[in-house]
């Protein structure tokens, strides 16, 4: 077991550092001695790993097999990594246009939520539904865009989740194109920069600037784009 603990360990400093490949590795590597040794929690624990590197790594087939086996093991996942594995399937499967299989998924997170008792996840939900929606091409739902983000950039908020609720937000906020809508999304992607660089989240800093290169072309300030 503490072989295994160690491997986590590994992975998760590869993992906040974007280095993808040697996070993948490590994952792997713990899969291995936690199945040899007949610890079931630690197997799950890895695949769920590799999964989030791999889907950072836009390896999205492997990140589908692997987000199937954490589903099925999904009771005896800790809860968060449980619930954003389940997302990131949803996810993943919108991306593979496996539009039936997502949408299952989705329904498939809310169930497992409500019978786990596990309401505080309601935001990763519904920030889950929005973001197959926009991938999907739908509109973005009104009632999410006038909501508040009232919660403060942590490392427990962003960690390695795949399904980030405040990112998600700024997604819609910029994907809109509403003046109002792309100041708001401006500051809370700044907020959350700030905060992913000082955690040294590298993969949430990649991902925020992406959104900040789109944000400054849809306010047209090509200038500030080639900055990110």
């Amino acid at each position: 077991i503490y072989q295994t603990r160690l491997l986590a360990g590994l992975f998760y400093i590869n993992q906040f550092a974007a280095n993808l490949n040697d996070a993948k590795r490590a994952a792997t590597e713990a899969q291995r001695l936690a199945k040899k040794d007949k610890l079931d929690y630690s197997h799950a624990m890895a695949i769920c790993m590799e999964a989030t590197a791999c889907f950072c790594a836009n390896e999205l087939e492997t990140a589908l097999k692997l987000y199937r086996l954490a589903y099925d093991q999904r009771y005896i996942l800790h809860k968060g990594v449980a619930i954003d594995a389940i997302a990131g399937l949803a996810i993943t499967c919108q991306l593979l246009h496996l539009h039936e299989e997502s949408a299952k998924t989705i329904n498939l997170l809310d169930e497992f939520i409500h019978e786990t008792n596990s309401m505080e996840y309601q935001a990763v939900l519904k920030s889950c539904q929005a973001r197959v929606d926009l991938i999907k091409g739908d509109p973005p739902s009104k009632v999410l865009l006038e909501e508040s983000i009232n919660e403060v950039p942590s490392f427990a908020g962003l960690f390695v989740w795949i399904e980030v609720p405040m990112i998600t937000k700024a997604r819609l906020l910029v994907a809109v194109v509403q003046p109002q809508g792309l100041e708001k999304a401006d500051m809370l992607l700044n907020e959350i920069l700030q905060a992913s660089r000082k955690l040294h989240l590298v993969n949430q800093i990649i991902e925020v600037l992406v959104l900040q290169i789109l944000l400054f072309e849809k306010k047209r300030h090509p200038q500030k784009a080639l900055l990110c």
